[in-house]
């Protein structure tokens, strides 16, 4: 891989394209009282099984790269000369995610993925940013949301910043399963990539917009995203060096859970994560390696000055060096 030369160029694309949703423009998104999470799991369940069942996609094409193959996932049904073909749900990978209900009980939710190249670089974190192109596809194959050109998505977004709302649930569950591509330069003004991940989630509508409606695509829907995952970067959202990830603390794939200080902000957001009036990043020590400005958790230092266990950025009792 060549992150480091390509390292000012995703600092550039993530300053200028700043943090965007995926999918869900205020404009064209309505809302309807909620329905019962399990009900609507269930029936989503079905509905994903009879479409995996009955449809494939161009297996062969990647298998066999034809001279002008380009390197896109194509699904279609199994019947008349496809009748032959080998089903998704014989090609998909499943993942048990969960909802939180009205009732704040935790539904198991199945998706399914299908992995057409994983790539050859590293996966992303949920909540990193990440450099894709995608299709956003109904099952009866509407395109609701799609690009053409590579685009720089903050997977959860940040709610203190209007507007930022981050990618559907399903979408993050994914991306982690691909691998980023490999740099080879400039086309056009565009980033060209090489063996870069290829995929396709399967989505029910609790993993998506659930009560939502988005243009061509109604409430209660399963959805499909096709996504090509060129690069990734390790996002540091209240930018106190540590890694947004890393803040998660057990990977819990909803990070607005964990505030260390009760102050009602993240520590994902919170540049003072203990609320001791010592700011995050003054409380660790760290070494910018590679010069990118970006800190990995590898060069942080964990500073225990108190010795008692607790890293000082998380410490209300300690405010300073003894």
């Amino acid at each position: 891989m060549k992150l480091n030369r390509i390292s000012a160029i995703v600092f550039i694309n993530l300053v200028v394209i700043a943090i965007i949703s995926a999918c869900k423009k205020d404009d064209d998104v309505s809302i309807t009282p909620p329905r019962d999470v399990t009900e609507v799991m269930l029936e989503d369940a079905d509905l994903l099984q009879e479409y995996l069942e009955t449809h494939f996609y161009n297996y062969e094409d990647f298998s066999n790269p034809p001279a002008d193959f380009d390197y896109k996932i194509v699904l279609d049904t199994i019947e008349g000369d496809n009748a032959g073909k080998t089903p998704l749900w014989d090609m998909v990978n499943s993942k048990v995610v969960y909802v939180t209900d009205a009732d704040d009980v935790e539904v198991a939710h199945t998706m399914y993925y299908l992995i057409a190249r994983e790539g050859v670089g590293h996966s992303p974190h949920r909540t990193d940013s990440v450099f894709v192109k995608y299709s956003g596809v109904s099952l009866e194959n509407v395109e609701f949301d799609y690009t053409n050109v590579p685009l720089w998505f903050d997977q959860i977004g940040n709610p203190f910043l209007t507007g930022s709302t981050g990618v559907v649930k399903g979408w993050r569950e994914f991306t982690p399963e691909l691998k980023t591509g490999t740099y080879v330069g400039l086309n056009n003004g565009l980033a060209v990539y090489e063996d870069y991940g290829i995929g396709a989630v399967f989505m029910p509508s609790g993993l998506g917009y659930f009560n939502s409606s988005v243009t061509g695509v109604g409430t209660y829907a399963p959805l499909i995203f096709k996504i090509d995952l060129f690069a990734s970067v390790e996002s540091d959202h209240d930018f106190d060096k540590i890694p947004s990830w890393y803040e998660q603390y057990d990977d819990d794939d909803f990070p607005y859970n964990y505030d260390s200080d009760g102050d009602g902000i993240p520590d994902i957001y919170d540049t003072d994560d203990d609320g001791d009036g010592v700011g995050t990043r003054e409380e660790i020590a760290y070494d910018d390696a590679n010069g990118d400005g970006r800190i990995s958790i590898d060069e942080i230092i964990f500073l225990d000055y108190n010795d008692d266990g607790t890293p000082d950025y998380l410490d209300p009792d300690y405010s300073g060096e003894d």
